[in-house]
């Protein structure tokens, strides 16, 4: 892979400045190594994200050993998510609140 900290940026730019070209031809040539430069830095991001991606997928083979880290793993022991629990929980107290203030006034 190509590090942008091995090329030898001042001689490009000695390069640059006293070739015989246009300033159009400058400007699109500097535009296009931007351009390189933001696909690099891209790309090294996706591949360090794919790195540390792959080492966190475990895979059970058999439906017995699926059973058994259901009931000994509570994250994997709850058929609903916590989010929809805890709204339930919400929504019951709520519900028995308002039955206290109807049964109260």
């Amino acid at each position: 892979m190509l590090r942008l900290s091995a090329v030898p940026l001042p001689l490009t730019a000695v390069i640059m400045t006293a070739a015989p070209v246009g300033s159009l031809a400058l400007a699109l040539l500097l535009l296009a190594l931007a351009d390189v430069a933001v696909v690099v830095a891209i790309a090294r991001l996706i591949i360090a994200r794919r790195r540390a991606a792959a080492g966190s997928v475990v895979m059970i083979d058999d439906a017995a050993s699926v059973r058994l880290r259901r009931r000994t793993r509570p994250e994997l022991r709850a058929r609903r998510p916590a989010g929809i629990i805890e709204m339930q929980v919400r929504w019951r107290q709520a519900a028995e609140a308002h039955r206290r203030s109807r049964s109260q006034g």
